[in-house]
């Protein structure tokens, strides 16, 4: 029998025989993982794309109940992740910041900031089903650690929210 040391590298070794997992996730595939994962969540706020100030934030979820801000941004290549030099420009706006990659793309130790986030995306299907369909899953590899954000910059992260809303662009929030 092998024995894994954590469930994101018995993942990675494919070596489960009820499912089949596959790292090769698009941006696209990013964006609707993180659409029906957020869409029924009742109490925040959430909108893909949106720029504030000179920044330009991937994914932003917000909780006007506990004044909390958390900002995903999507990384599909090694370039892209490695060549990312606005980090700290993003940790001014949110309380917590991740990273979403596929499966095994960045390693936690590559994470230039121990208060920044991972969560990896991935496709599952069932072995030997009937059905061929892939499905979307993820896995925390690192948890982000809170921070205190000033008010002002949730205020004006919430008001760039509000003005999506009133410009007639209603289906950008979910």
């Amino acid at each position: 029998m092998i024995y894994y040391y954590n469930q994101y590298d018995k993942l990675l070794a494919n070596d489960n025989k009820y499912y089949r997992y596959d790292g090769s996730v698009t941006l696209d595939d990013i964006k609707q993982y993180m659409k029906l994962h957020h869409q029924y969540k009742h109490d925040q706020a959430c909108i893909q794309e949106l720029g504030v100030d000179d920044v330009r934030f991937d994914f932003v979820s917000l909780n006007p109940y506990k004044r909390y801000i958390r900002i995903l941004e999507y990384k599909v290549s090694r370039q892209d992740f490695k060549n990312d030099r606005k980090v700290l420009d993003y940790m001014m706006y949110c309380n917590t910041l991740s990273f979403v990659t596929p499966l095994g793309m960045v390693e936690r130790e590559e994470l230039i900031d121990d208060r920044i986030g991972l969560l990896q995306v991935f496709k599952w299907q069932h072995r030997g089903g009937e059905e061929e369909r892939w499905r979307l899953g993820a896995i925390w590899i690192k948890r982000p650690s809170g921070r205190k954000l000033a008010i002002e910059r949730y205020y004006r992260v919430a008001d760039m929210m509000l003005a999506r809303v009133v410009q007639g662009r209603k289906k950008d929030i979910f």
